[in-house]
């Protein structure tokens, strides 16, 4: 068949990503601030990396990081972002651990790909962020890795000196008729 004459059997796909975000307390792990969800947008080159490694057999990343947008300059997030140019925003650095904190999914399941682990950055500086973003590198402020994904809220949010930033991510594939 012609694909111009053939039957429509499509279908849509949808892709969707949260990260669920909570602090904490360093030393006493209490909550300081109760669980709030972000949506996440998919960049352009993160989209392009995944349908290269599910469809043409690319090489692929076998681990992805979570890192801080910081709230200081923040103008905003595009689909075009990459980590080597993302002009309206910034990484926010100022937290304990040397490394983006590693993100370890399960296997997926009813298309749902999610870690069970948190996520958890050790504030050191108090200061506000904007957001969060998965990339594939662990280096803090590298711009050579590929950025799968970043989640904004509407308005900055404090992180003070001393309380865990904690975040699960999850990313759910969806068929839509």
């Amino acid at each position: 068949l012609d694909i111009e004459t053939a039957p429509d059997m499509s279908s849509a796909l949808r892709i969707a990503g949260r990260f669920k975000c909570w602090m904490t307390r360093a030393k006493s792990g209490s909550i300081v601030r109760e669980p709030w969800y972000i949506k996440n947008g998919a960049t352009t080159v993160g989209l392009n990396y995944m349908l290269n490694t599910a469809f043409r057999g690319t090489s692929q990343t076998s681990t992805w990081y979570c890192g801080i947008i910081a709230a200081a300059s923040y103008t905003g997030v595009s689909v075009n972002d990459t980590m080597a140019s993302h002009a309206g925003w910034t990484e926010l650095t100022g937290y304990s651990e040397s490394v983006r904190q590693t993100w370890s999914p399960g296997a997926a399941a009813s298309g749902v790909l999610s870690n069970s682990t948190a996520m958890a950055f050790t504030i050191n500086s108090t200061t506000t962020a904007q957001g969060i973003f998965i990339a594939s590198s662990s280096t803090k402020s590298e711009a050579a890795s590929t950025l799968w994904a970043t989640a904004v809220e509407a308005s900055a949010f404090s992180v003070t000196s001393g309380v865990v930033f904690n975040a699960i991510y999850e990313v759910t594939l969806t068929p839509v008729s």
